[in-house]
């Protein structure tokens, strides 16, 4: 099967899972209105458009070392593993929520964040009420915030729901809730490097990488190793997948940098949030080395500036594109590419033909991507 009509049909696979799996869900308390509130809220932001990236790293993990059936049985084969590998995507929309009330974004994926609807929903039903605290500015930014994180802390709870409801053996589950208490950990990690990195300006190239290997590497290996696992993984195996899974993330995340620059990017959020965040990443990092005095000026007058102008953003892009840390990222990017290709290829046994196409074919997506 050609790779987009192969990517097109799993993420079809797993929107219907999804839709299936949150019209399942039966919860004790029903009644209060703002549950009902959050539930809604979470069934339609993880129901929404998105990539499905994890979950397909799963289920061609699965593939990738399973022994293959004939192809008239091959959808029953993929059938018995459709409720686990709903596990990553769960996992990463619960970071998806919190990450965006860390970072203050009211927009995602083009659509309004849960807190923000979550601070809409308080307004209405209570308007404006005077409130004065030691963190919030008034009381409908504080329920906002709050709700939404309880709201994060709801959806993480779920990730285990579908690796308990499967029927496989205990120590398969063990192995596989143990890749999510671990990824807790790296996860909160990536957070609070981030967070620190927000006002130092030592940042260096390894400890941008170190970031995202916390943030985005330790989910994606998650996600391989989920499906491997399921599928009666060697140790030669899993240690390719885990180095293929780093990689594509370093191509993911830096690809993510670059995509801030254009208006085709359509990360959701507008051209230059990154910028305006004062995100450390690596065309900013790349690009304070190479930068002289007046320039480093300017950058720091400019990154982390909330109301940054159209053309203050332009500025800072220029500069990045004359400096020459855009055809930098560009090459770090096509070089972990490579590697995430060429390791592929160390597994013993080997894996299975059309699975590791399928991932070089999306390593080659992971760099080409316009969004």
């Amino acid at each position: 099967m050609e790779f987009k009509r192969e990517f097109s049909f799993y993420q079809k696979i797993i929107d219907r899972e999804l839709k299936k799996f949150f019209n399942k869900l039966k919860f004790l308390e029903i009644k209060n209105p703002l549950i009902r509130q959050e539930i809604s809220l979470l069934k339609k932001f993880c129901l929404s458009p998105g990539k499905r990236l994890r979950p397909i790293l799963a289920i061609i993990a699965f593939q990738a070392v399973s022994s293959p059936p004939t192809r008239s049985v091959r959808a029953g084969w993929l059938k018995n593993i459709f409720l686990p590998i709903l596990s990553p995507e769960l996992y990463h929309n619960y970071t998806l929520i919190h990450d965006d009330i860390y970072d203050e974004d009211i927009i995602r994926r083009g659509e309004p964040t849960p807190h923000f609807l979550l601070q809409r929903w308080f307004e209405k039903r209570y308007g404006l009420i005077p409130y004065s605290g030691n963190l919030y500015k008034n009381s409908r930014s504080r329920f906002g915030v709050v709700a939404g994180f309880i709201g994060g802390k709801i959806l993480r709870a779920l990730v285990n729901l579908p690796i308990f409801q499967f029927k496989i053996s205990l120590g398969k589950k063990i192995k596989i809730l143990k890749l999510f208490e671990e990824l807790d950990i790296s996860y909160n990690f990536g957070q609070a490097s981030d967070l620190f990195f927000e006002k130092e300006n030592k940042i260096t190239e390894r400890d941008y990488f170190k970031m995202v290997n916390y943030k985005t590497g330790e989910l994606f290996k998650a996600s391989v190793l989920l499906g491997a696992i399921l599928g009666g993984v060697t140790q030669s195996q899993r240690k390719v997948l885990k180095n293929y899974a780093e990689n594509i993330a370093y191509v993911f995340q830096i690809k993510d940098d670059l995509l801030d620059l254009s208006i085709g990017g359509e990360k959701g959020r507008g051209v230059g949030s990154d910028i305006r965040e004062g995100k450390k990443t690596l065309l900013l990092i790349s690009a304070l080395k190479k930068a002289n005095q007046k320039q480093k000026k300017r950058i720091s007058q400019i990154i982390g500036k909330k109301k940054a102008t159209p053309e203050e953003i332009k500025e800072i892009t220029n500069l990045y594109y004359d400096l020459g840390t855009v055809e930098l990222c560009h090459e770090i990017a096509r070089q972990k590419m490579k590697k995430a290709i060429n390791t592929l290829k160390k597994a013993q046994p080997k894996l299975n033909t059309e699975p590791q196409k399928f991932f070089e074919e999306l390593a080659n997506f992971m760099f080409e991507r316009k969004q």
